[in-house]
């Protein structure tokens, strides 16, 4: 076995060893972060009940509804151009930087009256909104985890972020071992989002030393918010549909039901980081690949979607199998009723998978009018069938809501528009594991995947 590995090691030219061992660095930080998750995560979880749990998750699934305002939807944006226009580097990173400044000091005010006008006679949950809230103007550094993506290197986000976590994950144990209030847990969110942006920006200028050349320009400014126009309809339609189900949750039934389906969340979504850090890896590889090569373009689509609609059944078919044993393994015997949700829940992986698989093909395909639009269907669809499900059947009927929203947003839209219906095809077989068995002989024999 070690033999064939050195063998598998020495035929992977520079780039591909590059690309292994970005994916690499990223899954060590999800993997590390996940390791961390089950044990101080899920010991908070414990710590504050189904009902206190749901009103933490609670607050941070309505900031999150207004984190487009912050982001912009840039972060695919700015590393599709650094890439293809390395020399305004400066002027990219710089105009980026301070447009999602500005987008995180407004979205502030906006969360906080609009959580006034919804649950204006809960103090508490007030001041929960109002503190995860303040992160917002932080996430403005996640534009240097993009420059570190475009230049296929994420090691460096990866220390900061883990070093922030583990730093975080140890105010929580005290925290929990000095029985502190609902409050302070927020507050230790905040302070993971401070240390991660102040983090990030220490690395990169300890690796490029041109912060100071950093450079703001209004032509800039307007690119890229044109160009990024459907991106911000996409991620506002996005964060509605995984987010907005805890939301309607909490406002038409109660926050313990948001705490259930928020542990059940974190099971079901734990991998998640999976499909976003091979396709964030590739996406650069991608750009280039499109103006070179059309054919190799979308075999490599397809080998992509095999891959994550395999990884989605090996975790999917477990989990479903043990649902109710996981809940009660990981959150304890008040959560073991989310166990019948887990089961139907982890399925929206599948879609969720394929639908990150297929961005860098939408990004090159100029298909992000139509990615905003099939987004925004999924967001209306996800939204009425909340509406009706949920005064129903509760937990489950935001369970459904998601699992068909992520299908139609995903997969099925594509079905719909020329330009994209190669992408359904090729999606569709991914789904049946078409060539898995050719996709893996050629990761053994040659080292590729992709």
């Amino acid at each position: 076995m070690i033999k064939q590995l050195h063998q598998l090691g020495t035929k992977l030219s520079f780039s591909q060893r590059r690309v292994l061992g970005n994916i690499a660095w990223l899954f060590t930080d999800r993997f590390l972060q996940m390791g961390l998750a089950l044990f101080v995560g899920l010991w908070v979880a414990r710590y504050l009940g189904p009902d206190r749990f749901g009103s933490l998750n609670y607050a941070m699934s309505f900031v999150s509804l207004f984190g487009i305002i912050a982001s912009l939807g840039l972060d695919s944006i700015v590393v599709r151009d650094v890439v293809r226009y390395p020399d305004a580097k400066h002027e990219i990173l710089g105009t980026a930087f301070l447009l999602k400044l500005i987008g995180g000091l407004v979205s502030i005010p906006a969360v906080i009256w609009v959580n006034s006008l919804l649950r204006p006679d809960e103090p508490m949950m007030q001041w929960l909104v109002a503190i995860v809230a303040v992160g917002g103007i932080f996430n403005a550094f996640n534009i240097i985890s993009f420059w570190f993506q475009a230049q296929v290197n994420s090691k460096y986000s990866v220390i900061v972020r883990n070093t922030a976590y583990i730093m975080t994950c140890g105010i929580r144990i005290a925290l929990i071992s000095f029985e502190a209030p609902l409050i302070a847990f927020a507050v230790a969110l905040l302070i993971e989002m401070i240390l991660g942006g102040l983090g990030l920006l220490i690395s990169y200028q300890w690796k490029e030393r041109d912060f100071h050349r950093w450079s703001q320009s209004m032509q800039r400014a307007r690119s890229l918010l044109r160009d990024s126009f459907p991106m911000i309809i996409t991620g506002a339609v996005t964060v509605i549909y995984m987010r907005t189900d805890s939301v309607m949750l909490g406002q038409m039934a109660n926050d313990r039901l948001v705490g259930l389906y928020a542990a059940v969340m974190k099971l079901a979504e734990m991998w998640y980081f999976v499909p976003g850090a091979i396709t964030g890896t590739v996406f650069p590889l991608v750009i280039k690949l499109k103006e070179q090569n059309e054919t190799l373009y979308y075999e490599r689509a397809q080998q992509l979607f095999t891959l994550m609609a395999g990884l989605s059944y090996l975790v999917a078919i477990p989990i479903s199998l043990f649902s109710s044993q996981l809940m009660f393994i990981f959150y304890g015997e008040d959560y073991v009723e989310g166990g019948n949700v887990l089961a139907i829940y982890v399925w929206a992986g599948l879609f969720v998978s394929l639908g990150v698989a297929r961005g860098p093909w939408m990004v090159a395909g100029d298909l992000l009018n139509f990615r905003a639009t099939a987004a925004a269907a999924g967001a209306v669809i996800n939204v009425a069938l909340n509406w009706v499900l949920i005064p129903r059947i509760g937990i489950m009927g935001a369970t459904i809501a998601t699992l068909i929203s992520q299908c139609i947003s995903c997969y099925l839209a594509n079905a719909f528009h020329p330009k994209a219906r190669e992408l359904f095809i090729r999606q569709t077989k991914g789904i049946f594991l078409f060539g898995l068995p050719q996709l893996m002989h050629r990761f053994w024999r040659k080292g590729k995947l992709i």
